[in-house]
């Protein structure tokens, strides 16, 4: 029973985790532009989930984990891709050097992983969770310095702070590794952080219109 009950939150969990790139996704087609997105979130996004695949492979995270994050790398790329194919001045240029130059170092690094199972799934873990909170603080930051929430998709918030929840249920009930404990609670906390930042930046632009 507990088994099936932690499960089912891993799948809700990472399917939310998977469907809240989706809204973003839409929100850079429609507007023909990637920036509403901080350069250093896609920088750090791409390599936290890039780290969590070690994570989640190498210490057996249950089969959701195993389905869903590739396909959350998958969506970060195209969100990566959009932001230097609608936005072609000179910096997101350089930036698809960086994302090339991250891709070769991770594939590189696989065997040396797949040698040292453990370790290396414990350093994924731990990655997990700095670079989630270094991709978060600059989107945070940036929203911030700008006053704006332009371009930047509440639905990719609303979706990502009900996988937070989920998460960390899940993750409490069913004992997985601390990192994905001290991970999903960090998504709340920022989930809510962006949730205020769109209350007080909208009506602040409400204001001036």
């Amino acid at each position: 029973m507990l088994e099936t009950v932690v499960l089912f939150f891993a799948w809700v969990s990472q399917v939310a985790y998977t469907l809240c790139f989706l809204p973003q996704i839409v929100t850079n087609y429609r507007v023909k532009s990637g920036s509403g997105m901080s350069e250093l979130f896609l920088i750090a996004y791409l390599n936290l989930h890039a780290v969590t695949l070690f994570y989640v492979f190498l210490l057996n995270l249950p089969f959701a984990y195993k389905m869903c994050v590739p396909l959350q790398v998958s969506l970060i790329l195209v969100m990566i891709i959009q932001r230097i194919w609608y936005d072609r001045e000179q910096l997101a240029k350089r930036l698809s050097l960086v994302y090339l130059s991250n891709l070769a170092i991770l594939v590189a690094f696989i065997p040396y992983a797949i040698e040292h199972p453990m370790l290396i799934g414990h350093v994924g873990g731990w990655g997990n969770v700095v670079l989630g909170l270094l991709s978060q603080v600059p989107q945070a930051f940036k929203i911030w310095r700008e006053r704006s929430v332009a371009g930047f998709d509440k639905s990719f918030v609303y979706i990502l702070l009900f996988a937070g929840l989920f998460e960390f249920c899940g993750a409490v009930i069913g004992g997985l590794p601390l990192q994905t404990r001290i991970s999903s609670f960090r998504v709340m906390l920022f989930g809510a952080l962006f949730l205020w930042q769109f209350k007080l930046f909208a009506h602040a632009h409400a204001r001036q219109n």
